[in-house]
């Protein structure tokens, strides 16, 4: 029973990190609608947005202890009818305060799901076979965003407004719920003792070499990724080349993330070691990152490609790792809660990074330098990396 069912499990995991992305890219489209309507200002669209965020972050690493001590499924349940309840009930938002308000509850709910997606593998699916259903997890997430920035437009397109399309993503979360209710199984042998409290667990976390190791390669994965995801459109613009084509090129970095999510899950299943791994990965972005700095629009396809690609190898790398190591037996979901929390540094500071080379030098060029020098100290980390 457990065997076959550990695969609906998995499918459970593949839409809920479809739907954290959904539900935080579907806004993005929307922004010129919200800022009409509620008559807010841009600066106030931008923290609406990242509300969401900083609640996601906040209560991420909690999230992370109580699904470790409680349970996957109930945390998914109360995280999912909290994200679907926010997100019907910020379309009826009559002003920004009650808006700002439902998207922090939003972020709440979206803090929990990372968490339970890394404790649902290494509750379900033995040791050494769980990098391809990681990477299937994993694959959600760039779906997510292709959903959202795809058919969020083409609704508006079709006369809906941005309340209802906003409570229509609210609904699909509530079924996700029910999914969860009906569906969602416990498995208790791979949870701690409940007598250890989150203080004594989180000291533990802190003081394991990996914790760092593996934040530390996700800080350069995550940081190049939404870099690159945030600048590229621009560079190429900027460079002349025209804006449906730097859409389509910058479109290659998802569409890279949704390959490699699975791929290189499936791949780091039959490795002996991942060190390897970490290192083709890093040079290749690297060299990739390089290149961009004097391409042809072609050849930049290809490029941007291989980054989104590799970077998103390295990320499905580093997610597998707590479900595999003995040290963090029993801790994943804490482990995984504080290392993608303290990755955010990288998608924080590497944009900022990058606009302050360029106002700088005047040029974009040292700044993909810069950025392809940090893509390959992630193997630095990596060989420190002690597998069981």
């Amino acid at each position: 029973m457990n065997e076959r069912y550990r695969w609906v499990m998995l499918s459970l995991a593949f839409l809920t990190g479809m739907t954290l992305h959904l539900t935080l890219f579907s806004y993005s489209p929307l922004i010129g609608n919200i800022i009409s309507d509620l008559h807010i200002t841009h600066l106030e669209a931008g923290a609406a947005f990242s509300a969401m965020v900083v609640s996601l972050l906040t209560v991420r690493v909690l999230w992370g202890f109580l699904v470790d001590m409680i349970g996957l499924v109930w945390i998914m349940k109360a995280s999912t009818l909290l994200i679907g309840l926010s997100g019907i009930l910020r379309g009826f938002a009559f002003d920004y305060v009650t808006f700002m308000m439902f998207q922090l509850l939003i972020g709440v709910g979206l803090g929990a799901i990372l968490p339970c997606l890394t404790k649902i593998v290494s509750s379900w699916f033995p040791s050494g076979s769980r990098g391809l259903p990681t990477g299937i997890y994993v694959a959600g997430f760039p779906v997510g965003g292709m959903i959202a920035l795809t058919v969020t437009p083409l609704l508006l397109n079709n006369s809906w407004e941005w309340r209802g399309i906003l409570q229509l993503y609210g609904i699909w979360c509530l079924i996700l719920m029910c999914l969860w209710w009906f569906i969602g199984k416990e498995l208790k042998y791979s949870y701690l003792n409940q007598r250890a409290s989150i203080g004594q667990v989180f000291k533990k976390i802190l003081r394991l070499k990996s914790t760092w190791i593996l934040a530390g390669i996700m800080i350069i994965s995550m940081g190049i990724y939404d870099t690159l995801t945030n600048w590229l459109p621009y560079i190429l613009q900027s460079s002349g080349v025209p804006l449906e084509q730097s859409s389509l090129i910058t479109q290659m970095l998802p569409l890279g993330f949704l390959i490699s999510s699975i791929t290189v899950g499936a791949i780091s299943d039959i490795a002996r070691s991942v060190k390897p791994l970490i290192l083709i990965f890093s040079l290749l972005s690297g060299i990739a990152i390089y290149t961009l700095t004097n391409l042809k629009v072609e050849l930049l396809i290809i490029s941007v490609f291989i980054v989104g690609f590799c970077e998103m190898a390295l990320l499905t790398i580093v997610l597998k790792m707590p479900t595999e190591l003995e040290e963090t037996v029993g801790m994943e979901g804490g482990v995984t809660g504080i290392i993608s929390s303290i990755a955010n540094i990288g998608p924080t500071l590497f944009p900022v990074l990058m606009g302050y080379i360029k106002d700088v030098t005047g040029s974009f060029t040292l700044a993909l330098i810069v950025l392809a020098v940090l893509a390959v100290t992630a193997p630095l980390l990596g060989f420190l990396l002690k597998e069981e």
